[in-house]
């Protein structure tokens, strides 16, 4: 994926590289006078000025590894027509400037990073070509694929993990706050932008987690904690944008990748898969073994059913990717039911360990690899002995699903 180009042919000893306002063009190449402080050219511009100086001129002919420093790419700054608007797209250092590291970040998604997505041809195209120009104007967007990317690029250089997902935190924590900040702000504009972010928080947050248990609820087991992990908040809260500018969205360019199968949704509620063994889990609150209000008990049923459509989903043929149908789980569940998980409530627990039974469909995912184990042995911890014959089916499909793999 090419950001600029220069000219091959030479207009004077040195140059003044120019990079035009979003969005983004081929970058320019202008002759220099080469007076100082500021060159005619830049000093008409109100642009810093910089060149080789003599004495690099004269460096040895053996070049070092190349860095970019003030002659990197730059992103001049336009002002914004109204909120939200084709956003500028902000420095990404302190210094204003592009780093090497970026760069290689941008290329690792574009040529692979974004081929994880999806499998299906017209949504890997979304994610290669079509997320990066949105996020050429939204800068929340840009640091969130460059976050991911640096994730995926540690598991394929462990040597320099630890630099990678140093730089992948520091990329996401700076993009969540401009993402609230243009979640506030939603328009028909940067609705696009906001909903590609909300469609790679879990991603990073599941790869990021690594021996982390308890990502599905903060604080200890005996903690008072009953706030919903921040990354669930964040994604059920994309699901609200994407609905209230879904018209805008389904004819957007981003259509491809946040289709719904309706009709695999409905045959999957009507004829599930294993439909003896999500039965048997009404037991229980049918059977009495778990005392809770009606409101609670109708949290665990619609938990339950979504449970059983999903994964039949993801057992079944459906025009949707299998990540969409797992997460979108996490989604549609009462947020009665998230406080009960966070309350270590037995029935709640039990049925997010089911919640692995969807995580094993995603075993060839490289940001879901080992959240199962981890999730069921986090549920496994959680429950009383008397508790844990109910998580038999979960952890035999675990074992069974480990020696396939």
């Amino acid at each position: 994926m090419v950001l600029g180009g220069m000219s091959s042919q030479k207009t004077s000893k040195r140059s003044v590289i120019e990079a035009e306002a979003m969005p983004i063009k081929l970058t320019k190449m202008s002759s220099c006078d080469e007076s100082k402080p500021g060159c005619e050219y830049c000093t008409l511009r109100s642009l810093p000025c910089t060149y080789p100086s003599a004495a690099s001129s004269r460096t040895s002919s053996t070049p070092s590894t190349p860095q970019l420093h003030t002659s990197s790419i730059q992103s001049q700054a336009h002002p914004q027509s109204s909120p939200g608007s084709q956003a500028q797209l902000h420095p990404l250092a302190s210094n204003g400037l592009w780093s090497l590291a970026d760069l290689e970040l941008l290329h690792f998604y574009t040529a692979s990073t974004c081929l994880t997505f999806s499998s299906d041809p017209k949504r890997q195209h979304v994610w290669q070509y079509v997320a990066p120009q949105i996020a050429f104007s939204n800068e929340f967007l840009f640091r969130g694929l460059l976050a991911v990317a640096a994730l995926h690029m540690s598991t394929v250089y462990p040597h320099r993990r630890e630099s990678l997902r140093q730089s992948a935190s520091t990329h996401h924590a700076v993009a969540l706050p401009m993402y609230r900040e243009a979640v506030e702000e939603m328009n028909t504009v940067n609705c696009h932008a906001c909903a590609a972010f909300g469609s790679i928080i879990a991603m990073f947050e599941l790869a990021q987690s690594e021996e982390v248990d308890n990502i599905f609820f903060p604080g200890a087991p005996d903690s008072s904690t009953t706030t919903t992990s921040e990354w669930i908040q964040l994604l059920r809260g994309t699901s609200l944008v994407i609905a209230a500018y879904w018209e805008e969205l389904q004819q957007g360019p981003l259509e491809a990748v946040l289709a719904i199968d309706l009709n695999a949704e409905r045959e999957a509620d009507l004829n599930p898969v294993e439909p003896s063994k999500f039965s048997e889990l009404e037991g229980l609150w049918n059977t009495g073994l778990v005392s809770a209000r009606e409101s609670e008990i109708d949290a665990l049923r619609e938990a339950l059913k979504w449970l059983a459509t999903s994964y039949t989903m993801l057992c079944k043929p459906a025009d949707m990717e299998p990540s969409a149908i797992a997460l979108s789980w996490l989604i549609r569940v009462p947020d009665l039911f998230l406080s009960m998980v966070n309350g270590r409530e037995p029935a709640a627990l039990i049925l997010l360990a089911h919640y692995s039974l969807l995580l094993n469909k995603l075993n060839d995912t490289w940001w879901t690899l080992g959240m199962s184990r981890r999730l069921l042995r986090e549920v496994h911890r959680s429950l009383a002995e008397e508790w844990r014959p109910w998580i038999g089916w979960p952890l035999q499909e675990l074992v069974s699903n480990e020696f396939r793999t």
